[in-house]
This record gives C-alpha cells, structure tokens and sequence, in this order.
C-alpha cells in the first residue's frame, strides 16, 4: 500500500485466560499478567500403616476434611462381609505452616497375634479377631490431630467396621454410633460418643468391649482353645464391641466435635481407609519482579 487508509491492526496485550481474576476480554495476546487468586487444591493421604504429618501450605487459613474408616476384615469360609468403613467431613481453622497429624485407618489383617487363628485389628485401633477364614479382625478408624498425637487431640473421627464371623456380617463404621455386629446371640454393638460397644455374648463366650479408639477383640473358641472365630470390633472415637465364634465385631463410631460443618455417614468405605484434605489458597499468584513490565504488587 502506498496509502495509508487507517485500517492497521495492532495487537492489544493483556491476560487472555478467562479463569484469571484480571482476564480482559479485549485482549487479543497474552503479556503474561494473569493473576490467580484463591486456587483450589486437595491432598490425598493413603494408608501407610503409620501416622503421617501434614504442614498447611503457605496461605491457607482454613482447609476440608474428608475421612474414610477401614473396612473389616470378611470370612473366606461363609462369605459374610466384615462391616465397611464410615465417613466424616468437616472444616478445620488452621494457620500456615501449622503441623496437623493423620492417621489412616487399616483394613482387618491376616497378621497372627500368636494366639492360636488370630490375627490383628488393622491400624489405628481395629480389635484382633479370627484369621479370615471364620472370623475376621476389626478395621481401623482414620482420624485427624491437632496440638499433639494422642486420642485426646483428635477433631474428626470416621469409624471402622467390625469383622464378620460365620453366620454374622460385621457391623458398618461411622455414625455417630457405630452399627452391630451380626450373629446369633447376644450381638456386639456399635462405639457411641461416650462408650465402647460391648462384646457379643453367646454360649458362654464373651468377647471384650470396645474402649476410647480402639475396638474390641474377640474371644477364644473353647471347642479347640483356637481364636480363629469371631469378628474384632471396629476402631473409632470409641470403638466397636468385639465377637464371639458365633458373632462379627461391631462398627467403631465417628466422631466430628472438634471441626465445624461437621457431618458423618456410616458404611461406606471397602478396603483401607481415607484422608483427604481440600483448601483454597489466599494469595495471588503471578509476577514478583519489581523490575518487570508486568509486576504485580498484590502476587
């Protein structure tokens, strides 16, 4: 062209993602000055058999739990199902770079106790019970600590389910109170918020009461001194009343007085247990350097 006729195009420079706080929708080329503020994120704590120490990131005020209790442990020989792990949620005032202290429950065992057919409650407070063949040991609570390690120090609590036993589905964990325990008899039942539940009671075999966070064992079979029947009681705030070798362990209960939004279910969790932990963050992100075109005083 020899004449200009004012028809140029020039690029107008600006933030052209639409999910940043100053997205301008005029852009037509991006100069790298997109800000994100408040930015979702969640971490996820398996199990490890083992406490684990989380440190709130940089920002976070407040963050969301999600806690899943362990599953009890089944009876290969009857097919009855040991009781599924509960859940909990609720939201946590924290400050950053504070140390919070999980603990993630562990599916019934098939680790010998070196009693004769027993083996061991899974992790965080699962109760021994058989060897999974008729009875099966308890699961394990997951559960969230704050200012220390102790039972005392927890804020959320998602219970773990009984072992089932041959005749007897373990009870279901979480609730408020833990569910019964399955069988003939007299079953075992659930945790509460004040108490551990009690053990089965059936033809003269008792099995032991749940207690503060810990379920319930079972008992020995006097048939042949073996422990291998029976369902150990589920972990939780208080756990699940142990069984017998006619009775599955009770469901540990949950326990949510320590967060706020606070709610719990029972039996829903298969397997090993749960925490997820979900934040926004309260700062903005982007450029830093006072010596940038596009510094940016509030990143």
């Amino acid at each position: 062209a020899s004449c200009d006729d004012n028809s140029c195009i020039y690029p107008v420079y600006g933030c052209t993602d639409s999910i940043a706080t100053n997205y301008d929708p005029a852009a037509t080329m991006d100069d790298g000055s997109c800000i994100y503020c408040n930015q979702n994120a969640m971490d996820t704590l398996s199990y490890t058999g083992a406490m684990q120490t989380y440190t709130v990131p940089a920002g976070v005020t407040n963050i969301t739990i999600d806690a899943y209790g362990a599953e009890g442990r089944y009876s290969d020989a009857c097919g009855d199902l040991g009781g599924t792990g509960g859940y909990s949620t609720g939201d946590l005032a924290v400050t950053p770079g504070q140390s919070i202290y999980i603990y993630v429950g562990g599916e019934g065992t098939l680790t010998p106790t070196g009693n004769s057919g027993e083996c061991y409650g899974g992790f965080n407070g699962g109760g021994n019970g058989g060897d999974g063949n008729y009875g099966g040991a308890g699961g394990g609570a997951s559960d969230v600590r704050v200012l220390g390690t102790s039972l005392s120090n927890r804020v959320i609590v998602a219970g773990g389910g009984g072992g089932a036993d041959c005749g007897g589905i373990g009870g279901a964990g979480g609730g408020l109170v833990g569910n019964d325990g399955g069988g003939t008899g007299t079953n075992a039942t659930g945790g509460t918020q004040s108490s551990g539940g009690s053990g089965g009671n059936a033809n003269a075999h008792i099995g032991s009461n749940g207690s503060f966070g810990v379920g319930g064992d079972n008992c020995m079979y006097t048939g042949n001194a073996s422990w291998e029947h029976g369902g150990g009681g589920g972990g939780g705030y208080y756990g699940g009343g142990g069984g017998t070798p006619w009775n599955a362990g009770a469901g540990g209960s949950s326990y949510i007085g320590g967060v706020t939004n606070g709610s719990t279910t029972s039996g829903v969790q298969t397997g090993n247990g749960l925490v997820i932990i979900s934040y926004s963050t309260q700062t903005c992100t982007g450029c830093t350097d006072p010596a940038a075109l596009n510094y940016d005083s509030l990143a």
